[in-house]
């Protein structure tokens, strides 16, 4: 059952920051390039941007830097307010800009898939100036599903911005009444775990209609981690997390712990490997940082690197364990030397003394970078099952690299349930 949070601390978080909304991500739209019109809006926090204005701004910077360059960047962003950025990716004929307050990998990620999925849904329709229809709404519920479903636990808090939930915009009668039974016996702040227990819907079915109800405006929400999530400091936090004048207003343990998140361990053991008291304190905190956008979770890439890293790193301590660190050291070497042309990112790769594989998580990777790298360690892995082969270990190779994928496919299985596809 998820925490219960005393009424002090809600209001602590209530007013750490009256100006900061609920909500990092503000308008996200769609730009047919050919036509120069946003074909898709949707907004996270409402009447806070005029899409077809920001489309237009996004269309002629886009236009300039192009001809400055000689060559349209895949990505860019531009910030333009003390807690505004457009997020912008160019896909072949659309463009994706999202508005944000902080930029984040998982972000950039989303947009991503997003921008993929608009061009392969309505490639027929490039040039048209309008795009609706059932094709239209599989889409709108494609987008909802990739920024919400990953993010919503039994923990997440629900604020309800109408009263009326029979006022929510016009959806399938089925789901308008879903929603409407949950916000009914829902009160402000409280968990989705506990409504979902007093109205008798299972964690699958309650996280899809507050989904719903937070995709169409009815509720916001503080989207406070689950034991395991993964989590990261999004760019540029840390000068944030560590001014000595606390902006932030979090307590000491939730800073301490912020800062030393890496991206690869579960938030329930990172708390206990710190010793982290309060938990019930630092998990509403935490949402509060997610919801700014100052912490993020993985991206998509990032759980397929985190993946393809464990699997790197079982083969080479593997290796470690049959012939030594040393001759590990000069295998590892000469497949980077080999591969380098091919795969860049294998020099980026870091060999520890008991055969760990890591890449650093430094800021500014984007999720291509990402895609690189996960290309690196699966290079790495088959090269060493080919130098083993032509040893005449295949045998070995084969049982140390099945071993590995099942170890670790295992080991993450619960970060790839909520992927969409």
């Amino acid at each position: 059952m998820s925490e219960n949070y005393s009424t002090e601390l809600l209001e602590k978080f209530k007013t750490i920051d009256t100006h900061e909304t609920l909500s990092n991500e503000q308008v996200l739209f769609i730009l047919n390039r050919g036509i120069g019109l946003a074909a898709y809006t949707h907004e996270f926090t409402p009447a806070k941007q005029d899409s077809q204005i920001l489309s237009g701004f996004i269309a002629a910077l886009s236009s300039y830097m192009s001809e400055m360059t000689g060559q349209e960047a895949s990505q860019w962003k531009t910030v333009y307010g003390p807690n505004s950025t457009m997020i912008v990716e160019n896909g072949s004929w659309a463009t994706g800009v999202i508005a944000v307050s902080r930029d984040t990998i998982e972000t950039r990620s989303k947009l991503r898939m997003v921008v993929a999925e608009f061009e392969e849904t309505f490639q027929h329709l490039k040039d048209s100036e309008e795009i609706e229809g059932s094709a239209f709404k599989e889409f709108d519920n494609f987008v909802r599903r990739v920024f919400t479903i990953d993010r919503i636990s039994e923990r997440t808090l629900i604020y309800k911005i109408t009263d009326r939930p029979n006022d929510i915009v016009p959806i399938l009668p089925s789901v308008k009444f879903r929603i409407v039974k949950f916000l009914e016996a829902a009160s402000d702040w409280q968990s989705v775990g506990e409504v979902a227990e007093k109205v008798g819907f299972d964690m699958g079915e309650a996280i899809d209609v507050v989904s719903h109800a937070y995709w169409t405006g009815a509720i916001s929400l503080l989207l406070v981690p689950a034991d395991l999530d993964i989590l990261m400091p999004s760019e540029e936090s840390h000068s944030i997390l560590l001014n000595p004048n606390n902006p932030t207003g979090v307590s000491s343990d939730t800073i301490r712990l912020t800062v030393a998140l890496d991206g690869r361990t579960t938030l329930k053991t990172m708390m206990e490997e710190l010793e982290i008291n309060n938990t019930t304190t630092t998990l509403l905190e935490l949402g509060y940082l997610l919801n700014r956008g100052l912490i993020q979770r993985i991206s998509t890439e990032g759980r397929f690197a985190l993946i393809g890293e464990c699997i790197a790193s079982k083969v080479m301590q593997g290796i470690v364990d049959d012939i030594g660190y040393d001759p590990t050291k000069r295998l590892f070497r000469n497949i980077v030397k080999n591969g380098f042309e091919r795969f860049p990112w294998l020099a980026f790769l870091q060999l520890s003394e008991t055969g760990k594989i890591r890449y650093p998580r430094i800021p500014g990777l984007t999720p291509e970078d990402i895609d690189s790298i996960t290309d690196a360690l699966e290079h790495l892995v088959q090269a060493v099952a080919d130098y083993m082969n032509s040893i005449g270990n295949k045998e070995a190779a084969d049982n140390i690299i099945r071993s590995s994928h099942e170890f670790c496919e295992s080991k993450y299985e619960h970060l790839l349930r909520n992927i969409v596809v």
